[in-house]
This record gives C-alpha cells, structure tokens and sequence, in this order.
C-alpha cells in the first residue's frame, strides 16, 4: 500500500472518530447486551473492546516513540506499508460484511474477562490522548 502521509493520517483519525463514537452508543446497552455471546468461546462485546484497548495500550506507546524520534522533516510525505503490514492491515478490512478470523495473542486475548463499563471509557479515553497529545 502506498498513501500520501496528510491522507492517511487523515483517513486514520476519521475512523478513529467513527469507531469512538459507535463506543459512546455502546453505553445505551444494558450490561447483559455487552457481555453477551453467541457461544461460550466467542467474544462479547465488552471483550472485543478491550482486545482493541490491549492493543492500544501498544501501538499508541508505539507511535508516539515513532512520532517524538523524527528529527525535522520527513524523509517522504508517502507512507510505504510492507508485506507483513499489508497482509495484517488486509485481514481487518470486511470482506461480504464479515472480519476474517484470526487466534488473537494470549496475552492480547480478553476472553473470560470480567469486563465492565470502563473498557469502553477507556477506549474513548485513549483516541483523546492520542489526538490532543500526539498530533
């Protein structure tokens, strides 16, 4: 994939604000609709939102160690992902409005968790952080 820096920032924080505020509608729901499950090895909603906040927790330390050790200008204003980058980014894209599938990290894996009302606040709490303190 090849994308201008300014577009893919963009593009970035437009589906960071969409998915902060489907999070916000999630707090309409009773506790019982967020920790429900299909079967007893799914994932429920609350639980998915905190697979997202695990890896927060990561990527967003990540990118702000990235970010803070540029000196000057960028090298290129074209982002360049490679191929282990495309295949991960390609996997979370919805293919006939269904995710693909994929074993999640142990340690990145909230199934069975005791999860509550926190996980979606702290969702909406680290794109706040990251788009006030970083860009």
């Amino acid at each position: 994939m090849q994308i201008e820096n300014n577009l893919l920032i963009d593009d970035l924080l437009n589906r960071t604000e969409e998915a902060t505020i489907a999070a916000r509608k999630l707090k309409e729901l009773s506790m019982d609709q967020l920790q429900f499950k299909k079967y007893t090895e799914a994932w429920s909603t609350l639980e998915c939102i905190e697979h997202l906040n695990l890896y927060g927790d990561y990527y967003l330390v990540e990118i702000e160690k990235q970010i803070m050790a540029q000196s000057g200008k960028p090298k290129s204003t074209v982002f360049k992902s490679g191929l282990v980058g495309n295949y991960f980014a390609n996997t979370m894209l919805l293919k006939d409005g269904k995710m693909m599938k994929m074993k999640s990290p142990q340690d990145k894996n909230p199934i069975h968790s005791k999860l509550g009302m926190l996980c979606i606040k702290t969702l909406r709490h680290a794109y706040f952080v990251y788009t006030t303190h970083v860009l």
